[in-house]
């Protein structure tokens, strides 16, 4: 039985396609959606500049508890009230708590005001125990006038705990905005650096005020 004209048109764009297809992955292209890349932020370590009693004690910095999108990679924005997204194509190098860790361990270590400060991985016996919740790390246009710049929104509780007695020493909220000097993800990155080093300068005092008003 002979083959239809249409039925031998239909075969051969099929076996066309197909070649057309195989020619587009040797040739290393795709006809799906490439994602866009990522830009990768981190938050640049710097020598604390403060004005704290030197103590003899070892500090613990726990890791921030967090949730939501707080506990991601995401650089996060707050459009509106009650509205929380990310910048799209960028992320923090490290979830925010992990990221906050290392950069308060980075700025703690940088001056000469404890004896040594650690995290809860090592094994290392501390005196005190630095415990913090993440309430707020974000970009935000609240109050913002129409197309003005947004402001990086902090909120942080802290305990300090005598590691053996296993009391609360100190405790305290840290709120405060920084703000950025223009809508580019450049500009709000360098607020967040700047939002960070006020926050960790503020809570290095602190800490090492408790300790040493505890330890009189």
């Amino acid at each position: 039985m002979c083959m239809s004209k249409s039925k031998l048109l239909s075969q051969r764009k099929a076996a066309l396609m197909l070649l057309l297809c195989l020619g587009m992955t040797l040739g290393g292209c795709s006809i799906l959606p490439q994602k866009e890349p990522l830009e990768v932020f981190v938050l640049s370590s710097r020598t604390a500049a403060v004005e704290a009693p030197p103590t003899r004690a070892i500090l613990d910095i726990q890791q921030p508890n967090s949730s939501g999108m707080l506990s991601s990679a995401n650089i996060v924005v707050m459009p509106r009230s009650h509205q929380l997204n990310a910048y799209k194509g960028v992320r923090w190098n490290a979830p925010l708590p992990l990221m906050l860790q290392e950069y308060l361990l980075r700025n703690f270590r940088s001056v000469p005001v404890f004896k040594a400060v650690v995290d809860g991985d090592t094994r290392v016996k501390a005196d005190y125990h630095l415990v913090t919740d993440l309430l707020a790390f974000q970009s935000s246009y609240i109050g913002a006038p129409e197309r003005g710049n947004p402001c990086i929104e902090v909120e942080v509780d802290a305990q300090l705990i005598d590691a053996g007695s296993r009391t609360i020493v100190a405790q305290r909220r840290f709120s405060f905005t920084e703000p950025s000097n223009s809508v580019q993800v450049e500009a709000v990155v360098e607020a967040f650096n700047r939002a960070a080093a006020h926050l960790s300068n503020k809570m290095l005092e602190w800490s090492a005020r408790s300790i040493a008003q505890h330890e009189q």
